[in-house]
């Protein structure tokens, strides 16, 4: 019995997730191609985490009150109404806080030392790189995050996806079985009916790229250039290239020196 559209589509950012215009490869989890796992799931490797700032200990402590007279108010609502209610307490209970605060960075020092004592250079070396990756992927989600809610038109879907999205192949409770199997069919499939599909997707192309240039065109009003397609930051000053070669400009001075004529050092 053929699935509604609907339940197919339910399942395509999996399938978008495990493969790449038709390939049959999946992407493999970051634990099995890294050492994430090591240090984040292992009690000895185990950073100690960054104690609450005073404002975030004030947070939890108001979570609960603010949600019982804010209900269905969100995460970020349940904050901002904190912030309100930090700016309104007394000196001495900030104090008491940023007192507490400070106490648990102190505590929190230490034991990273202890920790960063427990580990060979390797594993060290390891770790730095771990929460640079990271730091890195949370910039990357912050990005997504911030174009998503700026309007960035969605990125055109290739042929294989326009395909699975039209099937009406039953999914049944084997996600990954019910992606191979139409992977195989768009490997099979004759060139002459893979077009239908193609031209599908060029059409989604050019509505991406015309959707696009009106986003643009509203960012650079809006005074993102950053968020436009080719955008780079400009060039360092001059002056700030001498400043980071002088080298170059004593070399140019000892040339300038041998070339002059003999007759301006006679007495």
């Amino acid at each position: 019995m053929a699935v509604k559209l609907g339940s197919v589509q339910s399942g395509l950012s999996l399938i978008n997730a495990l493969f790449r215009i038709g390939s049959s490869k999946c992407i493999r989890p970051a634990c099995e191609t890294t050492n994430l796992c090591r240090y984040f799931g292992s009690n000895k490797l185990q950073p100690p985490k960054r104690p609450l700032t005073a404002f975030f200990d004030f947070l939890g402590q108001k979570r609960d009150e603010i949600k019982l007279n804010n209900p269905g108010a969100k995460v970020q609502e349940v904050a901002a109404i904190a912030g309100q209610m930090w700016k309104t307490i007394s000196e001495e209970e900030k104090k008491a806080l940023q007192d507490r605060a400070h106490r648990r960075m102190e505590a929190y020092k230490v034991q990273r030392l202890q920790f960063l004592d427990q580990l060979t250079p390797a594993e060290r070396e390891e770790l730095v790189v771990s929460q640079r990756e990271h730091r890195r992927k949370r910039k990357h989600r912050r990005h997504v995050l911030e174009l998503h809610k700026l309007g960035k038109p969605k990125r055109p879907v290739s042929p294989f996806f326009v395909f699975v999205r039209a099937s009406q192949v039953e999914r049944g409770d084997a996600p990954i079985q019910f992606v191979k199997g139409l992977a195989e069919r768009w490997k099979m499939m004759p060139e002459e009916e893979k077009e239908m599909y193609r031209e599908e997707a060029q059409m989604d192309t050019e509505r991406y790229y015309r959707h696009m240039e009106v986003w643009e065109a509203k960012m650079i009003k809006a005074g993102r250039p950053d968020l436009v397609r080719g955008y780079h930051k400009k060039s360092r000053s001059r002056r700030a290239k001498r400043r980071k070669n002088p080298s170059k400009r004593k070399a140019r001075r000892k040339s300038a020196t041998r070339n002059q004529p003999d007759e301006m050092y006679e007495e």
